[in-house]
């Protein structure tokens, strides 16, 4: 098996770390990199009053993915992986399949749900939509 790289979905639930814990053991195994990746979803306003700043929050929301992947990061660092973090704004499930078809990548590892009930109603669950968009090996870790 050559794979040079193990992209891990994260959004800082707990199953996404059960991924990429489950990922950096492969990845030694096997002498590959690790690319933690969280995607931040487009805002979807409701009707509020006064309107929200969507910039704002969408600054927010990344500094938020940001600290994630720096905690997540920490606790993999020194464990004989070499690991790389990455957040892109977006359709998570999309982004993550886009992300899958750079030949460096060798396969993506998620957690079996995310975070919120809520948003998977409205986005439809991304581990799903992966299994069947995912150009690449797909690990799902319980």
């Amino acid at each position: 098996m050559n794979i040079k790289t193990i992209v891990i979905g994260f959004d800082g639930s707990p199953h996404a770390e059960k991924a990429a814990n489950f990922a950096l053991q492969l990845a030694t195994s096997v002498r590959a990199g690790l690319l933690l990746v969280f995607v931040v979803p487009p805002y979807v306003p409701e009707a509020e009053f006064p309107p929200p700043n969507v910039v704002e929050i969408m600054q927010v929301e990344r500094q938020a993915a940001e600290l994630a992947l720096k905690e997540m990061r920490t606790k993999l660092e020194g464990k004989g992986a070499e690991i790389a973090t990455q957040v892109l704004l977006g359709n998570p499930a999309e982004e993550l399949a886009r992300l899958c078809e750079n030949p460096e990548v060798g396969m993506l590892t998620v957690g079996k749900t995310g975070k919120g009930a809520l948003a998977r109603l409205l986005l439809g669950s991304v581990t799903l939509v992966l299994a069947r968009a995912c150009p690449k090996p797909l690990v799902i870790v319980p």
